[in-house]
């Protein structure tokens, strides 16, 4: 990620890549950060959330609540800021419907083919989608790269997250829906 590249953070928990993309940038009027929660049921869900949203806003960054992954094109508040252009990138970090097992595979590659359709008509040429999920059994049951190219994408490059630097700038993986388990570590997210 690069400073001044128009980028829609998805499905963002506690907020904490946004603000670190912010603290990293000095700059986050580029940045679009969203969530499918509304701002009381994220406050109940994260404590420490007022304080990161307030960091990441004093950079410029934009929060949009009740955004769906699955329906980003017909959102009006982000239509309203898309007048500006197109994203470079659109990244959705470990994306997860709740639940473990058999069945949920197949709902979360549901969300994620609808993610990658949706987000085709928000980049713009050149632009790229990213999706990060934990390397484990459940997930690589997923099969994202057959998702994604049904939706018309190709993957160009398979990286690690870089987890031990957004860690230090404050990112730590949170569950939701609610939580069942404790969250991943950066370590092993």
């Amino acid at each position: 990620y690069q400073p001044g590249q128009r980028i829609l953070l998805v499905g963002e928990g506690d907020f904490t890549f946004a603000r670190a993309l912010a603290v990293t940038f000095k700059d986050a009027s580029t940045i679009v950060a969203t969530a499918l929660d509304s701002l009381s049921e994220l406050t109940a869900k994260y404590p420490a959330i007022s304080a990161t949203l307030g960091e990441f806003k004093s950079y410029g960054g934009t929060i949009l609540y009740r955004v769906d992954a699955q329906q980003l094109s017909s959102n009006a508040a982000l239509e309203k800021w898309r007048q500006g252009g197109d994203f470079d990138r659109v990244v959705f970090n470990f994306p997860h419907m709740g639940g473990s097992q058999k069945e949920d595979i197949r709902s979360n590659q549901k969300l994620l083919g609808r993610f990658f359709k949706e987000s085709l008509m928000l980049i713009k040429s050149g632009g790229e989608v990213h999706v990060t999920l934990r390397d484990t059994p459940f997930y690589r049951q997923w099969d994202i790269e057959t998702i994604a190219r049904k939706a018309g994408l190709r993957m160009t490059e398979r990286t690690s997250f870089e987890a031990e630097t957004f860690g230090a700038l404050g990112y730590a993986p949170q569950r939701t829906n609610p939580a069942f388990r404790e969250a991943p570590t950066s370590d092993n997210a």
